[in-house]
């Protein structure tokens, strides 16, 4: 089911559909139980869209019945690595609500194992796409998806993108807890603000975005969700710099509100999560703010459940600078006892056996465990740092103070810096 969907020629000679216009229109009630949807697909042979000011929005719960996606922009017209499918521009849209004021929930349940993307870009490798000052909120999710990306708002598949370089965009809220709501009911699920995908030869430009106003639940017992700010996986060059995920007027913006406390599952909840496993990429990650985030998480045993501001953990040779970056307020009431880079709670872990990773100039401070155990080795640790011999690693500049144990624990460990491998210039 969509509501606008264009697949240009594909003759000989490839014709595409450019310079469409989509301008402040309301599309909304996009739904089918049990197949994809979108609200607006842009396929093959297209490029240079522009889709502004719309409001996307459902005027009454939707319940899914098979494991299918629905996304709301879903903008594919990338087949391979081209440069023609480029030059969008997608800018201050609304998505979210249950009417054209943007009130209300957009909500979404049921048994299928559903996932959701607001925007979903494969784009191409031309002109820069351009995603600018679009709001993303008020939605409910209840899903019973294994996949880490059951709920993603961005998802950058591919392409060269500029995404908040002019505007930032809004993810959830900057005054009100819970304006995201995602509820986990299978075994592991979780959930992303912004997302980059595969592709080679593209950049992504990340900045001045927030991520805030996210509560996520569980269960009381093994059912444990994830959460991801901003998940770096696949792509070329990546500058990640600038965003707020957690907000410095919203106490406890982001959330985990189920405790999990028999959970084995090792529970992933980061503020910049940067994997990637192909190419060889150059990320930056610079002048970000990650604040406010609560996790109630509480199970015990030596599985890797962690909470931590940034995480670089590549699987590939490449270059890292993770710079100028605040981290700060963030608490667990885990009581896990993994260690090193999956410490219980982690200002800035970085883990990697090939590469290079720059760490200068970064301030943490005021994080907390907040569990009750009194005997657990649980672990808080500002910086921890785990690198090659080889390649350029430095750690430099970085202030760490206030990290906090709430229990009289004997056992546990405040660490402000751990270099556990490598020959860093420190």
């Amino acid at each position: 089911s969509v509501a606008v969907n264009s697949i240009g020629s594909g003759t000989t000679v490839v014709q595409n559909n450019e310079f469409i216009t989509i301008d402040s229109c309301e599309i909304y009630n996009l739904y089918h139980p049990s197949n994809a949807t979108a609200a607006v697909h842009v396929g093959a042979n297209n490029a240079a869209w522009q889709i502004n000011a719309n409001k996307f929005y459902q005027t009454s719960p939707r319940s899914y019945t098979s494991a299918v996606t629905h996304r709301v922009l879903w903008i594919t017209p990338n087949t391979a690595n081209l440069t023609s499918a480029s030059g969008f521009v997608i800018n201050n849209n609304f998505i979210g609500g249950n009417n054209s004021l943007g009130t209300g929930t957009y909500a979404m349940s049921g048994t299928g194992a559903f996932s959701f993307s607001a925007m979903d870009l494969s784009v191409g490798l031309g002109t820069a796409t351009s995603v600018q000052g679009n709001t993303i909120t008020n939605i409910s999710d209840s899903s019973s998806s294994t996949s880490s990306t059951a709920f993603c708002a961005i998802n950058l598949a591919n392409g060269n993108v500029n995404c908040g370089t002019v505007a930032g965009n809004l993810i959830g809220s900057r005054t009100a807890n819970g304006s995201i709501t995602y509820t986990l009911t299978g075994a592991t699920g979780g959930l992303m603000g912004i997302r980059t995908g595969g592709g080679t030869g593209n950049t992504f430009n990340i900045s001045n975005n927030i991520i805030s106003g996210f509560d996520l639940y569980g269960n009381a017992t093994t059912i444990a969700p994830e959460f991801f700010g901003i998940n770096l996986f696949n792509s070329t060059i990546v500058n990640c710099t600038n965003n707020m995920i957690g907000d410095t007027s919203l106490p406890n913006s982001i959330q985990v509100l189920s405790p999990s406390a028999t959970s084995t599952t090792p529970q992933r909840v980061s503020g910049i999560f940067a994997n990637p496993a192909a190419g060889t990429p150059t990320f930056t990650i610079s002048n970000n703010l990650i604040c406010n985030i609560r996790n109630s998480y509480s199970a015990t045993g030596s599985q890797a459940a962690s909470t931590r501001g940034i995480v670089v953990n590549p699987t590939v040779t490449g270059t890292f600078a993770v710079t100028n970056n605040r981290i700060s307020n963030i608490s667990t009431s885990s009581q896990t006892t993994s260690g090193g880079a999956t410490s219980t709670v982690v200002g800035i872990s970085v883990s990697h056996t090939i590469g290079s990773t720059i760490l200068n100039g970064n301030t943490i401070h005021s994080l907390s465990l907040t569990g009750t155990s009194t005997t657990a080795a649980v672990g808080n640790v500002g910086i921890f740092y785990s690198t090659p011999t080889t390649g350029t690693n430095t750690v430099n500049g970085n202030f760490i103070h206030s990290q906090t144990l709430f229990a009289n624990n004997p056992f546990a460990t405040i660490t402000g810096m751990d270099v556990a491998a490598g020959n860093p210039v420190v």
